[in-house]
């Protein structure tokens, strides 16, 4: 296999296009409900919580094929990141 450098990498395997859509949907739950930090609750970031509602997203996708559920579905994982950053001690393992 040869070598690629990381530019070339990420060119291939990795979507800019996605982030950017999983950020606008971040602002536009902002924007409806303010900062998801403040609403989290620690039922709500429990791993089980996330993967029932990164199902749902998924289902929704495979309905619809919007692409927005695919990235709310990665901003809920992406949520349960941030929250274990700031306070690891209220990830709920039930």
């Amino acid at each position: 296999m040869a070598t690629q450098t990381r530019e070339e990498v990420l060119g291939q395997d990795f979507s800019s296009e996605f982030v950017e859509l999983m950020k606008h949907r971040v602002v536009e739950g902002f924007q409806d409900w303010g900062s998801i930090h403040k609403y989290i609750s620690e039922k709500e970031t429990s791993v089980p919580h996330v993967l029932k509602r990164v199902e749902e997203h998924l289902l929704g996708f495979q309905e619809t094929r919007k692409e927005s559920h695919l990235a709310d579905a990665a901003n809920n994982i992406m949520f349960l990141f941030l929250r274990n950053r700031i306070r690891p001690e209220s990830i709920r393992k039930d």
